[in-house]
C-alpha cells in the first residue's frame, strides 16, 4: 500500500501541473471581468461627478455675476460727479434706536417703504449726515445698490446675505434687510456694543473686509474667504467679496455670503450609489459633503476625507490613492475643488456579486480533474513509474525482479533486461580500445583531444591541458570555445590566451563528436605584431593631420594621400591612387599657367614654394580655393622626381572676404536709404557720420555737419537736450532711449532718440551712435485718440446699461405672454359689459407693458438696417411712452400736435428713427433740468410738399450760434465731463441723411431750442393683412407645443384647441424627442431657451430624425437678441414673446396648410 501511494504522488502533481494553465485562464478571465466591471462603475461615477460639477459651477457663476453687478453698480454711481446733496439724502434716512443691556443705541436706517426683508436696509451711525467727511456719493450708491439687489433676489439668487460695508465704518447696506435692534440682538456677546459706531467698526476687522483693503489687495481682485460661522447663527458659510473704488479712493467692500447648506443641497440632489462626494476650499477645508460610505455616517465620512490629505491639482479621472479611489476637479471661476472618494472595499463589495459564475466553473473543473486523475493512475501512470524504477536499477548495476504489472506491460520489462546484459559486454571492449588511444596521444607535441557529441572531453593529452592550463571538463570546453570557436576543418586565427598565442583546428567524426588539435605560435605572432605596430605609427602620424598631405610626380600623378585629403576629395585612398588622369587637371584653366610656373620654379637650391589657386571639385559642381606648400624631391642629377605637398582648403576665408566687401556695400546702401536718421559723434560731441535722412532733418549738407557740434546747428536749448544723453552714454557705456520734442526741426517735431556706445577694439567707448525715429504722426494720432477715448467711455456705459435692460425685458416676456393671452381670451368669453370693460383694460395695460418690453429689446438689438413703410406718429408715441416717467419726474409736460387727417407713410428703419427721436428728446430733457418755471416739450408733425416735418421744441435756455454751428460735429459736447460723449447728434444726423432727410437746430421763438427733422414720404402702401381672409381662416391639424413654462404651454394649448387644432404638449426636451419619434404632427412650436434642451438643438433633432418636419418648426422666444442673430440668419421663423394670438395664428398658417388639400400629417415619413 505504501508503494502504491508513493507512486500516486508524482502522477497527481503531473496532472495538476498540466491543469494549471486552465485554472490560470479561468482566474485571469475572472480578474479581467472584475477589472471591466470596476472600470464601468468608476466611469459611471465620473459622469455623476461631472453633473455635480456642472451644478456647482452654475451656482458659483451666479454668485460671481451677482458680485460683478453689485461692484459695477457701486463704482458707476461713484463715478457720477453729480452726487446727491446731504439735504436730499436726509429725506431718505430715518433715525432708529435699539436697546442693548439696558442702554439705548442711536443710529440711522433707510426710510424707504421698500426697506425690510425683501427690499434690504441701510444701517448707519447717528451722525452720518452731520459729519462733513461723509461721502454722500457712497451713501447714495449704497441705497441704489439695494434696488439692484432686490431685483436680483426676485429673479432668483443662491446668496444668503448680500451687502456693502463702507471703508469709513460709518454705514453698511445688506439684503435681506433687518433692523438695528435685530442685528444687535443676533450679535455674539463679545461683539455687542452700546453705540452704533463701535458695532459697525467691528465689521471692519472681519476677514471678508480685511482681505479687500488696498494693503492686502493692491490689484483690486475679487476673493473668496475661508469657511466661517455666520454671526447670526444661520450656520457655516463662505463669502465672495470685492473692493469698491472711486477712482483711486477705497470706498468699501461688496460681498455675498453662501451657506454651506447650499453646497450640501446640490450634492444631495443627486445621490451617490457608493463612496462620498466632498467640496474643498482653497485651504483644504470641507465645504460640503454627501455620500453613503460608512453607512452614510457624516462624521466618519468627514474624518476619512480629512485624513486622506487630498493633494493639490486636478485628477479628472479616478486614480488609486492608498486604499481609496480618488477623483478631484476644480470648480471653474472659484478656489473650490470637487473630490469624489470611493474606498476600495466599497468597490469590491459592489462588483463581487457578479463574479459567482466563475466560482462555479472552478468547482466543476476540480471535480472533472479528480476523476481523470484516478483513471490515468490505474491504467498508465502507475505502470510507467514502475518501469522507470526497473530501468534505473539495471543502469545502476542492481539485479532486481520484475514487479507486478498488467499483462500488456510485461514484454517491455523482459526486453529491457536483455538490453542491459548486452550493454555490459560492449562496455568492457570499449575500455580496452580507449587505453591504447591514450598511450598514442600522450607522445604528441601539439595538443590533442577527442570530444563526444555533447561537447564533453573523452580523450585529452598532456600538451592539450598544458596549453589550456585547465584539467576539468567544464573549464576545457569553455577555453576551447574562446580559442577556436566552431571552425570546421579549418585552422583558426591565433588567439592570445593566458600569455601565449594559440591556434587550432576541429575535425568532425562520422559517429558524432570531434577531434581538436592545438598549436603554440607565440614566437611567430610576436614578430608579426612588432612589424605592424611600426607601420601603424607612421600612418597614424600622417592621417591625424588636419591639413592635406599628398605626394605627386611632376605630371600630377598621385602616389600618396592621407585621410584628410580623402575626405576633402570625397574618395577612398584606393580610388585616388588608382584613378586615371592628374590632380592638376582639376585646377581651373585660368590658374593652370600660374601653377605650371610654380612647379618649374622648384630647384635643389629653392626646393619649397607656396601657391594659392582655384580648383574644381571632383563632381565639377563647385569651385574651391586651395593653398599648397610644395617641397621638391630631386635625384642625384638635380631632376625633380616627386613633390611632397601640404595643403589646406581656404574657400571659407575667401568667401568671408568677399562677403565682407558685399556687406560694406549693403551697409552703405542701408545708410543711404534708411527712413530714420542715423549719425555718430566722437567723444567731443562732433559729428563723424550722417546719413541722408539726417541731412534732410537738420537742413545742412553732410560736409557742413561733419566736425560740427549740435549747438552749431540748432538752438542752444535744444542742442543741450540732445547732448545731455550723449554725455551719459559716454560716461556709463549704456544704451539711452528717450523721446524729445524739437520745434526747430519742424515738421519733425517729436522724435525717439536711441543712443548707444561705439567701442574700440580694447572695449573703451570712443564715440556714440544715434538712431532718430520720427514720431510726429504717431504722437498727433495719440493725442487725437486720447480725446476720443473719453468720449467713447460714456457710450460703453450706455451699451452695458442697454444689455442689462434687455435682460430684464427678456425675463418679463414669459409672464406677459400669459397676461396678454388670457386677458384677450377672457375678453372674448365675457358676456356682460362690465366684465368686457375690465378684461379690456387688463388687456390694454398688458399690451402697454409688452410694447415697452419690445421697445427695450429694439434698443438693445443689434441688426442690419431694414427699411419698410413706417408710421411716424406711432414711433413718436413709442418714444414718449418710454420716456414718460423720466419727463414726469422732472416736471416736464409733453404737448402733441398731430397732422390731420393722417401722416403719409415713410420708407425707413423704425429702430433707427426711434433712436434719433429718443436722443433728441433726452437732450431736451437734460437742457430743461436746471430751468426754473414751466417746462414744456412740444412735438408737432406736418406735411410740406413731399416731406414730413417733425418739430421738437423745448422751453430750455436755448442755443447760441457757436454751439448751433458745431452741434453735429463728432465728439463735440457742452455737457460736463463724463455726462455726454458728443456723438449722439452726429449719429442722428447720419441716420436722417441716410433716409434722404435733413436735421437742424435753431433757437425757438419765445425761448428754447427747436430741432426740426424732415423725411421724404413714400408712395408705397403699408402692408396690411387681408382682414377678411385672416378672419375667415381657422387653423386645423396636429401640432406639438414644447415649453418649459407650464402656464404658457397651457395657454397656447387652450387657445389653439379652441380653433380645432389637436395639440400635444411637451414640458421639456426629452419629452419632445419622444413625441417627435412616436407621433404624427403637421408642425412643431417650441421655446428657444429651455434648461435641458434648447430650441436650436430640438430643431437639429427634427432635421435628423423627421426631415419632413424640418421646414415646419416655429420658434418662440423672449430672448429676441440672440434669436435675431442665430435663427433669422438660418431662415427659421421666430415669434417673439409676449405671444399675441393673432400673430401666432398668422405664423402657423403657412406651416399648417398644404398645396394638395391632403392633411400634412398623412405625408410625414
Amino acid at each position: 500500500m505504501a508503494q502504491r501511494m508513493s507512486g500516486f504522488g508524482p502522477s497527481s502533481w503531473l496532472l495538476l501541473a498540466c491543469s494549471l494553465p486552465l485554472f490560470a485562464l479561468i482566474v485571469g478571465l475572472a480578474g479581467d471581468h472584475f477589472d471591466r466591471q470596476r472600470s464601468a462603475l468608476l466611469s459611471e461615477l465620473e459622469t455623476l461627478a461631472g453633473e455635480q460639477q456642472h451644478a456647482l459651477e452654475t451656482m458659483l457663476a451666479e454668485a460671481s455675476r451677482e458680485l460683478s453687478r453689485m461692484r459695477l453698480t457701486m463704482e458707476d454711481r461713484l463715478a457720477d460727479p453729480a452726487a446727491s446733496p446731504v439735504g436730499v439724502l436726509s429725506g431718505q434716512m430715518r433715525k432708529s434706536s435699539a436697546t442693548v443691556d439696558g442702554r439705548v443705541v442711536e443710529g440711522l436706517e433707510w426710510a424707504s417703504p421698500a426697506a425690510g426683508t425683501e427690499g434690504g436696509n441701510l444701517v448707519a451711525v447717528a451722525d452720518l449726515l452731520d459729519n462733513p467727511d461723509t461721502s454722500t456719493a457712497t451713501v447714495k450708491a449704497g441705497i441704489e445698490l439695494l434696488s439692484t439687489l432686490s431685483l436680483e433676489r426676485r429673479l432668483g439668487s443662491s446668496s444668503h446675505w448680500s451687502y456693502f460695508i463702507s471703508s469709513a465704518g460709518d454705514f453698511a447696506v445688506f439684503l435681506p434687510g433687518t433692523t438695528l435692534q435685530a442685528m444687535l440682538d443676533a450679535a455674539p456677546q463679545r461683539l455687542r456694543r452700546t453705540d452704533a459706531a463701535g458695532f459697525l467698526r467691528d465689521w471692519l476687522a472681519y476677514d471678508v473686509f480685511q482681505r479687500g483693503v488696498p494693503q492686502r489687495n493692491p490689484h483690486r481682485r475679487a476673493y473668496w474667504t475661508s469657511v466661517h460661522a455666520e454671526p447670526g447663527g444661520a450656520g457655516r458659510m463662505v463669502s465672495y467679496a470685492a473692493p469698491v473704488y472711486e477712482g483711486d479712493l477705497f470706498r468699501g467692500v461688496v460681498g455675498t455670503d453662501i451657506l454651506l447648506s447650499a453646497f450640501d443641497g446640490i450634492l444631495r440632489h443627486m445621490e451617490q450609489p457608493i463612496g462620498m462626494l466632498a467640496i474643498l476650499d482653497q485651504y483644504g477645508e470641507i465645504a460640503g459633503l454627501n455620500g453613503v460610505a460608512f453607512s452614510a455616517d457624516t462624521r466618519l465620512m468627514r474624518e476619512h476625507v480629512a485624513a486622506l490629505q487630498i493633494p493639490e491639482g486636478q485628477r479628472p479621472n479616478f486614480s488609486l490613492v492608498g486604499d481609496d479611489w480618488l477623483l478631484t476637479r476644480s470648480l471653474e471661476g472659484s478656489p473650490f475643488r470637487l473630490a469624489y472618494v470611493v474606498p476600495v472595499a466599497d468597490v469590491r463589495a459592489q462588483v463581487a456579486p457578479q463574479m459567482a459564475s466563475y466560482g462555479l466553473i472552478l468547482l466543476g473543473l476540480a471535480g472533472a480533474l479528480a476523476m481523470t486523475l484516478y483513471f490515468l493512475h490505474r491504467a498508465f501512470i502507475g505502470p510507467s513509474i514502475k518501469l522507470a524504477r526497473y530501468v534505473a536499477d539495471h543502469m545502476a548495476g542492481v539485479t532486481c525482479e520484475r514487479p507486478r504489472v498488467p499483462e500488456t506491460w510485461r514484454e517491455h520489462f523482459d526486453a529491457i533486461a536483455v538490453a542491459f546484459t548486452n550493454s555490459r559486454k560492449y562496455r568492457a571492449r570499449l575500455e580496452e580500445s580507449e587505453a591504447r588511444l591514450l598511450a598514442a596521444t600522450s607522445s604528441l607535441v601539439d595538443g590533442f583531444a577527442i570530444f563526444d557529441s555533447n561537447g564533453r572531453p573523452v580523450v585529452v593529452n598532456k600538451a592539450f591541458t598544458e596549453l589550456l592550463q585547465e584539467t576539468d571538463a567544464a573549464g576545457i570546453s569553455a577555453c576551447l570555445s574562446a580559442l577556436i570557436g566552431r571552425h570546421d576543418d579549418k585552422e583558426a586565427e591565433p588567439v592570445l590566451f593566458k600569455g601565449r598565442w594559440i591556434t587550432g583546428r576541429r575535425h568532425g567524426m562520422p559517429m558524432g563528436g570531434e577531434v581538436v588539435l592545438l598549436r603554440d605560435v607565440t614566437a611567430a605572432k610576436q614578430a608579426e605584431i612588432q612589424l605592424r605596430d611600426s607601420e601603424e605609427r607612421y600612418r597614424t602620424m600622417v592621417d591625424t593631420q588636419t591639413e592635406f598631405v599628398a605626394r605627386y610626380t611632376p605630371d600630377g600623378t598621385t602616389t600618396f594621400v592621407n585621410d584628410a585629403y580623402c575626405r576633402y576629395m570625397g574618395m577612398s585612398k584606393e580610388r585616388l591612387l588608382n584613378r586615371e588622369g592628374s590632380d592638376f587637371d582639376l585646377i581651373v584653366p585660368e590658374d593652370r599657367d600660374t601653377h605650371r610656373q610654380h612647379v618649374l620654379s622648384l630647384s635643389p637650391e629653392h626646393p619649397s614654394s607656396t601657391i594659392v589657386f582655384r580648383s574644381l571639385a571632383p563632381t565639377g559642381d563647385s569651385v574651391r580655393w586651395e593653398e599648397w606648400t610644395d617641397t621638391g624631391i630631386f635625384d642625384e642629377a638635380g631632376n625633380l622626381v616627386e613633390m611632397q605637398s601640404i595643403g589646406r582648403d581656404i574657400t571659407e576665408r575667401k568667401l568671408a572676404e568677399e562677403a565682407l566687401r558685399a556687406s560694406e556695400a549693403r551697409m552703405a546702401a542701408f545708410m543711404k536709404h534708411a527712413p530714420v536718421a542715423i549719425l555718430s559723434k566722437d567723444r567731443n560731441g562732433r559729428f563723424t557720420m550722417a546719413n541722408p535722412e539726417t541731412v534732410k532733418r537738420l537742413k545742412h549738407s553732410e560736409t557742413e555737419l561733419i566736425g560740427c557740434t549740435t549747438a552749431e546747428i540748432i538752438p542752444f536749448a535744444e542742442a543741450e537736450m540732445m547732448d545731455r544723453s550723449v554725455r551719459e552714454v559716454l560716461v556709463t557705456g549704456e544704451v539711452q532711449v528717450e523721446e524729445q520734442y524739437h520745434p526747430s526741426l519742424a515738421p519733425f517735431l517729436y522724435s525717439l532718440f536711441i543712443r548707444f556706445p561705439l567701442r574700440s577694439q580694447d572695449g573703451g567707448v570712443e564715440g556714440v551712435g544715434v538712431f532718430v525715429v520720427d514720431q510726429t504722426p504717431q504722437k498727433l494720432a495719440e493725442e487725437e485718440l486720447d480725446r476720443q477715448k473719453e468720449a467713447l467711455h460714456q457710450n460703453e456705459k450706455l451699451a452695458a446699461l442697454g444689455s442689462l435692460l434687455a435682460g430684464v425685458a427678456h425675463e418679463l416676456n414669459n409672464p406677459l405672454s400669459i397676461v396678454v393671452g388670457y386677458a384677450g381670451m377672457l375678453h372674448e368669453l365675457a358676456t356682460d359689459e362690465p366684465t368686457k370693460r375690465r378684461t379690456k383694460e387688463i388687456q390694454l395695460a398688458a399690451e402697454r407693458c409688452a410694447r415697452i418690453v419690445r421697445t427695450f429689446l429694439a434698443m438693445a438689438r443689434s441688426k442690419p438696417v431694414e427699411k419698410r413703410c413706417v408710421d411716424i406718429e406711432k414711433i413718436l408715441d413709442d418714444v414718449t411712452e418710454l420716456a414718460a416717467y423720466g419727463l414726469r419726474s422732472n416736471g416736464i409736460i409733453i404737448e402733441r400736435e398731430r397732422f390731420q387727417p393722417a401722416l403719409p407713410p415713410v420708407l425707413a428703419d423704425a429702430d433707427q428713427l426711434h433712436q434719433v427721436f429718443m436722443n433728441v428728446l433726452l437732450n431736451s430733457q437734460q437742457a430743461m433740468m436746471d430751468q426754473d418755471g414751466p417746462r414744456r416739450l412740444s412735438l408737432k408733425t406736418d406735411v410740406v410738399g413731399n416731406e414730413i416735418v417733425i418739430d421738437l421744441r423745448d422751453s430750455g435756455p436755448g442755443i447760441d450760434e457757436t454751439v448751433r454751428q458745431r452741434a453735429f460735429e463728432p465728439f463735440f459736447t457742452t455737457k460736463p465731463q463724463g455726462v455726454g460723449t458728443g456723438i449722439g447728434l452726429s449719429v442722428c444726423l447720419g441716420i436722417v441723411k441716410a433716409h434722404g432727410g435733413e436735421m437742424s437746430l435753431e433757437p425757438a421763438d419765445g425761448g428754447g431750442t427747436l430741432c426740426r427733422v424732415s423725411l421724404p414720404t413714400t408712395e408705397m402702401a403699408p402692408h396690411t393683412a387681408a382682414a377678411t381672409e385672416t378672419g375667415a381662416f381657422r387653423l386645423s391639424g396636429r401640432i406639438l407645443v414644447v415649453d418649459d413654462e407650464p402656464a404658457i404651454a397651457h395657454y397656447i394649448s387652450e387657445a389653439l384647441s379652441a380653433e380645432g387644432v389637436d395639440v400635444t404638449v411637451a414640458s421639456d426636451g426629452p419629452a419632445a424627442r419622444r413625441a417627435i419619434l412616436t407621433g404624427i404632427f403637421d408642425a412643431v412650436l417650441t421655446d428657444l431657451r429651455m434648461p435641458d434642451m434648447s430650441g436650436e438643438r430640438l430643431l437639429a433633432f427634427v432635421g435628423e430624425h423627421r426631415p419632413s418636419l424640418a421646414g415646419r418648426v416655429l420658434i418662440m422666444t423672449g430672448d429676441a437678441l440672440s434669436a435675431d442673430v442665430n435663427l433669422s440668419a438660418a431662415g427659421i421663423a421666430v415669434v417673439e414673446k409676449p405671444i399675441d394670438l393673432a400673430t401666432l395664428r398668422e405664423a402657423l398658417r403657412p406651416l399648417m396648410s398644404t398645396a394638395d388639400n391632403v392633411p400634412p400629417a398623412t405625408r410625414v415619413s
